[in-house]
C-alpha cells in the first residue's frame, strides 16, 4: 500500500515484488495518483502486479487499474457505476475492515479479498486497538471470504500467522528499507 509519507514512490517497489502482488494506491490527491499510477504500471511491464486506486473508481478506470480498493468507511454503499465497472472489466475489489460487522460487510459487497486490521500496533493506525493474533486468526477461520493480515507485519510476525488461514499479507513497513 502505497503511504505519501513512508512509501511515496511505488515504482522502486514494485521491481522487488514476487508475481502476484497487488500495489494499492491509496494517495488521495488525483495528480498524485495519476503520477504514481503511470510510473506503478511502467515499473511492472516485466512483473505480475496488479495495480489499485484507493476509494475512486473512475479514477481506477480512466487509468486503466486492475481494480479498486473501498475503505470500510464506503463499502456499505457502493455506487452502482463502480458495481457495473468491476463486472464488464473483471477488475478486482477490495475493501479494509476492522471488526465482524466489517467482515460481513466485505462477504455481502462481493469483495474478492479483505484487508483485516490492525492485526498488530502499526504507525497507519497509531492509537487503534489491534487485534492481536489470536482474535485475527479466528476471524479469518471464520470469515467465508479471502482475508489480507494488515498492521505491524514483518518477516517474523508473517510466519507467526502461518496457522491463520491468511490469504495474504499487506502492508507498508515492511516493504522500506532501513
Amino acid at each position: 500500500m502505497s503511504d505519501s509519507q513512508r512509501l511515496p514512490d511505488l515504482s522502486t517497489l514494485i521491481a522487488t515484488l514476487p508475481p502476484g502482488c497487488a500495489v494499492i494506491v491509496r494517495h488521495l490527491d488525483l495528480q498524485t495518483q495519476v503520477d504514481l499510477t503511470a510510473r506503478a504500471r511502467q515499473a511492472r511491464r516485466s512483473f505480475q502486479t496488479l495495480i489499485l486506486i484507493s476509494q475512486d473508481w473512475r479514477t481506477a478506470a480512466a487509468l486503466r487499474c486492475d481494480g479498486v480498493h473501498v475503505p470500510e468507511s464506503l463499502a456499505r454503499n457502493l455506487p452502482a457505476g463502480l458495481r457495473l465497472w468491476r463486472k464488464a472489466k473483471r477488475r478486482v475489489l477490495t475493501t479494509s475492515a476492522h471488526d465482524w460487522p466489517g467482515l460481513r460487510t466485505a462477504r455481502s459487497m462481493g469483495a474478492d479479498l479483505v484487508f483485516l486490521s490492525p492485526v498488530l500496533e502499526t504507525q497507519s493506525h497509531a492509537g487503534r486497538r489491534a487485534l492481536g493474533r489470536v482474535v485475527f486468526a479466528s476471524m479469518a477461520r471464520r470469515a467465508k471470504i479471502g482475508v489480507a493480515a494488515l498492521g505491524g507485519m514483518n518477516a517474523q510476525t508473517i510466519c507467526a500467522l502461518s496457522g491463520a488461514r491468511t490469504s495474504a499479507v499487506a502492508g507498508v513497513s515492511f516493504a522500506i528499507k532501513n
